[in-house]
């Protein structure tokens, strides 16, 4: 008669457990793997250009250093310029969404409106 393993039978538990510690590690990983993973997601989406310029006999280097550049403008003057619908009826505010009159300037505080101070006496 063969002797029965203490461990028979438990290898979906032991499966459960080492999921639930690699989720958990990831998870107090986070503010490490968050950098990584943007680096390799820049990395996937900026060699093709790259590659593009070195077929046209632009230095590797140059041809990095180009794209890259390109790319932070972009995100710069994306981040920096106005919404892409300025005349949209909504606009995130610090604690809520709230719609703004369809006479107030775009970016214009209700209350410091001209239309709304009014001098007194």
């Amino acid at each position: 008669m063969q002797q029965r393993s203490p461990w028979a039978g438990s290898s979906a538990a032991i499966t459960a457990l080492v999921e639930l510690a690699a989720l958990h590690t990831i998870y107090f990983a986070r503010e490490l793997l968050r950098p990584i993973t943007a680096a390799y997601f820049l990395k996937l989406v900026l060699t093709p250009p790259v590659r593009w310029l070195r077929r046209r006999r632009v230095p590797e280097s140059r041809g990095a250093t180009v794209v890259l550049g390109a790319t932070l403008a972009a995100a710069g003057l994306s981040a920096y310029s106005r919404p892409l619908v300025p005349d949209s009826p909504w606009i995130l505010d610090r604690n809520s969404i709230h719609t703004v009159p369809p006479n107030q300037a775009w970016g214009e505080d209700s209350w410091t409106s001209s239309s709304s101070i009014t001098a007194i006496g």
